[in-house]
């Protein structure tokens, strides 16, 4: 949980290469993640929180942020996956299945 964010676009798409290359033929990846809202929603107390921790790993990690569903999307698709699904959503808090 929340592993994705600690990580570069780049090497983010190289971890989830080798995911891709493990599973099976009809396999996935299950994802359980903070997304960003796509547009400027600040009411919330989730997406303060999102923002705040995304502010966090620009600060201390090299590359690493929160990411909108269309940024988790576009790294599954650039990784070889078909399929991206979000599943579930609690407070900004994603279940997305990446299938092969």
């Amino acid at each position: 949980m929340e592993v994705t964010h600690n990580w570069s676009d780049e090497q983010w798409v190289k971890l989830l290469k080798n995911c891709y290359d493990a599973i099976p033929a009809n396999g996935k990846v299950i994802l359980v993640e903070l997304v960003l809202p796509e547009g400027p929603d600040y009411a919330g107390v989730a997406t303060q929180n999102a923002l705040s921790k995304d502010l966090m790993m620009m600060c201390f990690t090299q590359g690493g942020k929160e990411r909108t569903e269309t940024e988790f999307e576009k790294l599954a698709m650039d990784a070889g996956f078909n399929d991206f699904k979000k599943a579930a959503c609690a407070y900004n808090y994603w279940i997305m299945e990446l299938r092969k």
